[in-house]
């Protein structure tokens, strides 16, 4: 490569990364769409730039930034035109007249298609000197990312509007809490019963039996679960946001918020990690919410399990008598974008369980400082399971009897699922016999 080679490449590479600080910078997205259309004119040298978007599967390809904006308009891209199917193959060269879709271009333009996910959500449409293939790649790519956020958030407006009302809701009824300490009991006594209202249900799913205890250390805390059932698929949720408190259980509405946001489009628990981290580590990133999660989805047909944890304790998976622990580890969420997790799957019987734990069970410290750990806590587990004695609630009455109070040193949360007669719901305190721990 020769010297000027070298320096084009570098001022590209340099002109990318402004160009990512500025797209990361705006929730504005036809702001971002001119930043585009101007950098691709100022840094890549282009006679012009238009970008075209489609905001759902079945829409049409419309102009969202065009470089020149007096010029002669560009028409929508119809999604059965010969210009879209050409697009499958990569960059197309235009003519002056494209088809019917009749883009005003000098000769020598050309067609790039954005995808995210092999999904195709933009169209740039450029004139000019021609571009290194590199450079169309990382532009494409970029551009995608962009106008996919931009189609989730869309799509998702509606039904986030109820949760947009008891954020803000919750927001000022915290505030209040802080403003007026002559009422911080009853008012923190409200925000409890929200933040339990918020949780949700726990779905009664025939042949499964799901426990569920959850446990704050004051009367807010930073743990969150989330239960859902579609389509023959069980999906449980953990997230244990760092600190204790107001701010911790603030946090967990903001979590909440992006989980049920990012849920419909996760196709498995490694997918789902990775679209929350998206939506909290580039919207908030100033605020660092950091916490730890974790996802399994249960086939209750096939008994497939898929697993994937970020910064949470490991699952403990129960088979024939024993504990096993599957996964745990992994970046935390929230501080940082582009973050990728890795996805365990395995197999269970009817015989089996699997719990999922935040760790305020198994970080219990005795009188002498020392940490029950998930270990021993897996093993109370799995004997409480094979015993039939509610597993759930051996767990709470093992760290219990080994911390000699009922009262944890943080939130904890522990889902358990396991085959049976319909049953289940929330496990108020330490129901079960207490289980020794050595």
């Amino acid at each position: 490569m020769s010297g000027d080679e070298t320096r084009e490449r570098l001022r590209l590479l340099r002109a990318f990364g402004t160009l990512r600080k500025a797209l990361r910078a705006t929730t504005s997205l036809d702001r971002a769409a001119a930043e585009v259309a101007l950098f691709v004119v100022t840094e890549l040298r282009a006679s012009r730039c238009v970008l075209l978007f489609a905001d759902r599967d079945d829409a049409d390809f419309s102009p969202l930034a065009d470089s020149e904006a007096q010029s002669t308009p560009v028409a929508p891209i119809a999604r059965g035109s010969s210009l879209l199917a050409a697009l499958e193959a990569g960059v197309v060269e235009l003519p002056a007249e494209v088809g019917t879709e009749a883009v005003a271009f000098r000769e020598g333009g050309r067609a790039v298609a954005c995808r995210h996910d092999h999904t195709l959500v933009g169209v740039i449409l450029l004139s000019g000197p021609q571009l290194d293939a590199d450079s169309l790649e990382e532009l494409a790519a970029e551009v995608g990312y962009l106008l996919w956020t931009a189609r989730v958030a869309r799509g998702r407006q509606e039904e986030l509007a109820v949760l947009e009302v008891q954020e803000r809701e919750l927001v000022s009824l915290l505030r209040e809490v802080q403003e007026r300490d002559a009422i911080i009991r009853s008012d923190l006594e409200e925000a409890c019963a929200f933040q339990r209202m918020m949780l949700g249900a726990i779905p009664s799913i025939p042949g499964l039996v799901v426990d569920v205890f959850y446990r704050p250390l004051d009367m807010v805390g930073g743990d969150l679960y989330a239960l859902s059932f579609e389509e023959g698929i069980l999906r449980a949720f953990v997230a244990d946001a760092t600190g204790h408190g107001v701010r911790a259980a603030l946090t967990t509405m903001f979590i909440k918020n992006s989980y049920e946001t990012v849920r419909p489009h996760a196709r498995g628990p490694a997918e789902l990690l990775a679209l929350l981290n998206e939506a909290i580590a580039g919207r908030y990133a100033s605020a660092e919410m950091l916490f730890s999660a974790a996802c399994l989805d249960l086939n209750l047909e096939t008994g497939e399990v898929r697993y994937a944890s970020a910064g949470n304790p490991p699952l403990c998976v129960v088979r024939e008598g024993k504990s096993e622990a599957v996964g745990g580890g992994e970046a935390l969420l929230g501080l940082r974008t582009r973050v990728r997790f890795s996805s365990t799957e395995l197999r269970i019987s009817r015989r089996d369980g699997l719990y999922l734990l935040t760790d305020g069970l198994s970080e219990a410290r005795s009188q002498s400082g020392e940490i029950l750990g998930d270990e021993r806590l897996h093993a109370v587990i799995a004997a409480a399971h094979e015993a039939g004695a509610g597993a759930v609630g051996a767990a709470v009455a093992a760290a219990e009897s080994f911390t000699k109070t009922p009262k944890l040193a943080d939130d904890a949360t522990v889902i358990g699922i396991r085959f049976g007669e319909t049953g289940g719901g929330l496990v108020e305190g330490a129901k079960a016999a207490t289980v020794p721990v050595s």
